[in-house]
Protein backbone atom coordinates (compact mmCIF):
# COMPACT_ATOMS: atom_id res chain seq x y z
CA UNK A 1 0.00 0.00 0.00
CA UNK A 2 1.32 3.40 -1.05
CA UNK A 3 1.54 6.18 1.76
CA UNK A 4 -0.68 8.70 1.23
CA UNK A 5 1.71 11.37 2.43
CA UNK A 6 4.32 10.45 0.18
CA UNK A 7 2.04 11.06 -2.89
CA UNK A 8 1.17 14.07 -1.76
CA UNK A 9 4.81 15.46 -1.71
CA UNK A 10 4.97 14.12 -5.11
CA UNK A 11 2.48 16.06 -6.54
CA UNK A 12 3.45 19.37 -5.15
CA UNK A 13 6.94 18.67 -6.54
CA UNK A 14 5.45 17.66 -9.73
CA UNK A 15 3.57 20.99 -9.41
CA UNK A 16 6.11 23.18 -8.43
CA UNK A 17 9.00 21.89 -11.03
CA UNK A 18 5.85 22.82 -14.00
CA UNK A 19 6.06 26.13 -12.17
CA UNK A 20 2.22 25.88 -11.02
CA UNK A 21 1.19 27.80 -8.03
CA UNK A 22 -1.96 25.96 -6.85
CA UNK A 23 -1.10 23.69 -3.43
CA UNK A 24 2.46 24.59 -3.19
CA UNK A 25 3.60 24.30 0.34
CA UNK A 26 4.69 27.96 1.12
CA UNK A 27 2.60 29.41 -1.52
CA UNK A 28 1.70 32.92 -1.14
CA UNK A 29 -1.91 34.89 -1.53
CA UNK A 30 -1.46 37.39 -4.28
CA UNK A 31 -2.66 40.79 -4.94
CA UNK A 32 -5.61 40.20 -7.09
CA UNK A 33 -6.78 37.25 -4.60
CA UNK A 34 -6.79 39.65 -1.88
CA UNK A 35 -8.61 42.12 -4.46
CA UNK A 36 -10.91 39.32 -4.63
CA UNK A 37 -11.38 38.75 -1.45
CA UNK A 38 -12.18 42.21 -0.22
CA UNK A 39 -13.92 43.01 -3.31
CA UNK A 40 -16.49 40.16 -2.61
CA UNK A 41 -16.83 41.98 1.36
CA UNK A 42 -17.54 44.96 0.19
CA UNK A 43 -20.21 43.70 -2.09
CA UNK A 44 -21.58 41.85 0.43
CA UNK A 45 -21.23 44.55 3.32
CA UNK A 46 -23.19 46.92 1.02
CA UNK A 47 -25.76 44.27 1.05
CA UNK A 48 -26.16 44.17 4.15
CA UNK A 49 -26.10 47.22 4.60
CA UNK A 50 -28.65 48.57 2.21
CA UNK A 51 -30.88 45.47 1.97
CA UNK A 52 -32.62 45.77 5.31
CA UNK A 53 -32.99 49.20 5.54
CA UNK A 54 -34.84 49.71 2.02
CA UNK A 55 -37.18 47.30 4.20
CA UNK A 56 -37.71 49.42 7.35
CA UNK A 57 -39.81 52.40 6.01
CA UNK A 58 -42.32 49.14 4.76
CA UNK A 59 -42.24 47.51 8.29
CA UNK A 60 -42.66 50.87 10.33
CA UNK A 61 -45.73 51.96 7.91
CA UNK A 62 -47.53 49.16 8.57
CA UNK A 63 -46.47 48.81 12.83
CA UNK A 64 -48.15 52.37 12.74
CA UNK A 65 -51.89 50.80 11.34
CA UNK A 66 -51.47 48.28 14.47
CA UNK A 67 -51.97 48.51 17.82
CA UNK A 68 -49.76 50.39 20.38
CA UNK A 69 -47.84 47.04 21.18
CA UNK A 70 -47.50 45.75 17.77
CA UNK A 71 -46.46 49.34 16.36
CA UNK A 72 -43.65 48.96 19.93
CA UNK A 73 -42.65 45.47 18.53
CA UNK A 74 -41.72 46.77 14.82
CA UNK A 75 -39.60 49.60 16.01
CA UNK A 76 -37.58 47.47 18.34
CA UNK A 77 -37.06 44.76 16.09
CA UNK A 78 -35.87 47.43 13.03
CA UNK A 79 -33.79 48.89 15.60
CA UNK A 80 -32.35 45.69 16.33
CA UNK A 81 -31.93 44.39 12.73
CA UNK A 82 -30.34 47.86 12.12
CA UNK A 83 -27.78 47.31 15.21
CA UNK A 84 -27.14 44.12 14.76
CA UNK A 85 -26.56 43.50 10.94
CA UNK A 86 -27.04 46.81 8.68
CA UNK A 87 -25.36 49.15 10.77
CA UNK A 88 -22.29 47.06 11.57
CA UNK A 89 -22.41 46.38 7.74
CA UNK A 90 -21.68 49.67 6.96
CA UNK A 91 -19.16 50.14 9.15
CA UNK A 92 -16.97 47.35 7.65
CA UNK A 93 -17.47 49.14 4.47
CA UNK A 94 -14.79 51.92 5.52
CA UNK A 95 -12.59 49.08 6.19
CA UNK A 96 -13.12 47.05 3.26
CA UNK A 97 -12.91 50.32 1.02
CA UNK A 98 -9.83 51.50 2.70
CA UNK A 99 -8.25 47.92 1.69
CA UNK A 100 -9.26 47.97 -1.57
CA UNK A 101 -8.09 51.46 -2.43
CA UNK A 102 -4.92 50.30 -0.96
CA UNK A 103 -4.43 46.86 -2.79
CA UNK A 104 -6.09 48.75 -5.94
CA UNK A 105 -3.44 51.58 -5.31
CA UNK A 106 -6.08 54.30 -6.08
CA UNK A 107 -4.84 57.96 -5.96
CA UNK A 108 -7.87 58.95 -3.38
CA UNK A 109 -7.66 62.50 -3.63
CA UNK A 110 -6.90 62.56 -7.83
CA UNK A 111 -10.35 60.25 -8.16
CA UNK A 112 -13.97 62.25 -8.02
CA UNK A 113 -15.93 59.44 -7.56
CA UNK A 114 -13.94 58.36 -4.65
CA UNK A 115 -13.38 61.24 -2.67
CA UNK A 116 -17.49 62.36 -3.78
CA UNK A 117 -18.61 58.91 -2.52
CA UNK A 118 -16.43 58.99 0.89
CA UNK A 119 -17.47 62.42 1.48
CA UNK A 120 -21.18 61.40 1.36
CA UNK A 121 -20.34 58.00 3.62
CA UNK A 122 -18.77 60.41 6.53
CA UNK A 123 -21.90 62.59 6.18
CA UNK A 124 -24.34 59.91 6.56
CA UNK A 125 -22.32 58.23 9.59
CA UNK A 126 -22.08 61.58 11.22
CA UNK A 127 -26.36 62.75 10.37
CA UNK A 128 -27.20 59.20 11.35
CA UNK A 129 -25.54 58.76 14.61
CA UNK A 130 -25.80 62.02 15.70
CA UNK A 131 -29.38 62.91 14.30
CA UNK A 132 -31.19 60.15 13.03
CA UNK A 133 -30.53 57.52 16.05
CA UNK A 134 -31.46 60.09 18.94
CA UNK A 135 -35.03 60.71 17.52
CA UNK A 136 -35.34 56.65 16.76
CA UNK A 137 -34.67 56.21 20.27
CA UNK A 138 -37.16 58.71 21.09
CA UNK A 139 -39.60 57.43 19.21
CA UNK A 140 -39.18 54.15 20.32
CA UNK A 141 -39.31 55.37 23.84
CA UNK A 142 -42.76 56.89 23.10
CA UNK A 143 -44.22 53.79 21.57
CA UNK A 144 -42.96 51.30 24.39
CA UNK A 145 -44.67 54.27 26.84
CA UNK A 146 -48.20 54.01 24.95
CA UNK A 147 -48.27 50.18 24.22
CA UNK A 148 -47.81 50.15 27.93
CA UNK A 149 -50.91 52.34 29.35
CA UNK A 150 -53.56 53.96 27.71
CA UNK A 151 -52.46 56.36 25.33
CA UNK A 152 -53.30 60.08 26.89
CA UNK A 153 -53.62 63.29 23.62
CA UNK A 154 -50.89 64.64 24.50
CA UNK A 155 -47.95 61.52 24.16
CA UNK A 156 -49.70 60.63 21.13
CA UNK A 157 -49.58 63.93 19.81
CA UNK A 158 -45.53 64.15 20.85
CA UNK A 159 -45.22 60.40 19.28
CA UNK A 160 -47.12 61.15 16.15
CA UNK A 161 -44.50 64.44 15.98
CA UNK A 162 -41.27 62.03 16.92
CA UNK A 163 -42.39 59.83 13.91
CA UNK A 164 -42.50 62.32 11.28
CA UNK A 165 -39.28 63.67 12.55
CA UNK A 166 -38.57 60.24 12.36
CA UNK A 167 -39.50 59.52 8.97
CA UNK A 168 -38.60 62.40 7.04
CA UNK A 169 -34.31 61.71 8.43
CA UNK A 170 -34.83 58.14 7.85
CA UNK A 171 -35.80 59.23 3.94
CA UNK A 172 -33.25 61.30 3.88
CA UNK A 173 -30.65 58.45 5.49
CA UNK A 174 -31.60 56.50 2.45
CA UNK A 175 -30.93 59.31 -0.34
CA UNK A 176 -27.70 59.82 1.44
CA UNK A 177 -27.08 55.98 1.02
CA UNK A 178 -28.33 55.80 -2.89
CA UNK A 179 -25.68 58.97 -3.17
CA UNK A 180 -22.89 56.45 -2.01
CA UNK A 181 -24.11 53.76 -4.19
CA UNK A 182 -24.22 55.72 -7.00
CA UNK A 183 -20.55 57.13 -6.96
CA UNK A 184 -19.43 53.35 -6.12
CA UNK A 185 -21.41 51.81 -8.85
CA UNK A 186 -21.48 54.55 -11.41
CA UNK A 187 -17.83 55.82 -10.78
CA UNK A 188 -19.00 59.14 -12.55
CA UNK A 189 -15.35 61.03 -13.31
CA UNK A 190 -16.60 64.73 -12.12
CA UNK A 191 -13.10 66.32 -12.12
CA UNK A 192 -10.97 63.66 -12.57
CA UNK A 193 -9.72 60.93 -15.14
CA UNK A 194 -10.26 58.46 -12.18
Amino acid sequence: MKDPCACGRTLLRESAERGGSGGELGATVSRGSWIDVFLFLHVLGAIAAVGPTLTYGMWLARGERMDPGTRAFVLRTTAWVDGHLATPAFMVQAFTGTALILLLKISFIHTAWLVSGVAAYVVTTVFAVGVYAPVVKRQIALAERGATGPAAPVPQTEYQAVARRARAFGILAIVLTLVILYFMIVKPTLWSAG
